[in-house]
């Protein structure tokens, strides 16, 4: 399930069980996903989609010059800052 999928399982109140799209029976693997998250590793998905937003955002707005010269600044930086994040742990932070 894509983030804003669970994202509306959670608004919904469905945090603890989820229920399939029909709300007739148990989602467990959604159920799992959401047991499983925490601030780690919302942040690492939230320095992705930051990432891709500054590619894209090249990309439409100056696609010959930002876009090419950027990319892999882009990707380097995000690399690097997964990286970094790849160590922490809640009992660190």
């Amino acid at each position: 399930m894509e983030p804003h999928g669970i994202r509306n399982k959670i608004a919904h109140g469905q945090w603890k069980k989820t229920l399939n799209r029909e709300n007739t029976k148990l989602n467990n693997e959604i159920t799992l996903k959401i047991q499983n998250l925490n601030i780690i590793n919302l942040y690492r998905n939230k320095e992705a989609f930051e990432s891709l937003q500054k590619i894209l955002e090249d990309m439409i707005e100056s696609p010959n010059k930002s876009y090419r010269k950027n990319y892999w600044v882009h990707i380097t930086e995000f690399e690097e800052k997964q990286k970094e994040m790849s160590i922490w742990s809640i009992e660190k932070k």
